[in-house]
């Protein structure tokens, strides 16, 4: 299974990471972990947006002020 985080931080038997979307860190067993892969691509959507990935921004950004 692959995952999208942020590292927050690693120690010598965890990773420390905030899923994507996610306000709460997760912890991880570096023991559990197959791999870690660091990306250059941004989580940002390429613009332009369709109206439809426009909508699910916008629905998105609403549900934090909760």
């Amino acid at each position: 299974m692959k995952v999208a985080t942020f590292i927050n931080s690693k120690t010598k038997n965890d990773l420390i990471v905030k899923l994507v979307g996610m306000g709460e860190q997760t912890i991880y067993k570096l023991a559990d972990i197959e791999s870690i892969t660091q990306t250059n691509e941004s989580l940002m959507p390429k613009f332009p947006l369709s109206e439809e990935e426009l909508v699910d921004l916008v629905s998105y950004l609403a549900g934090l002020r909760k």
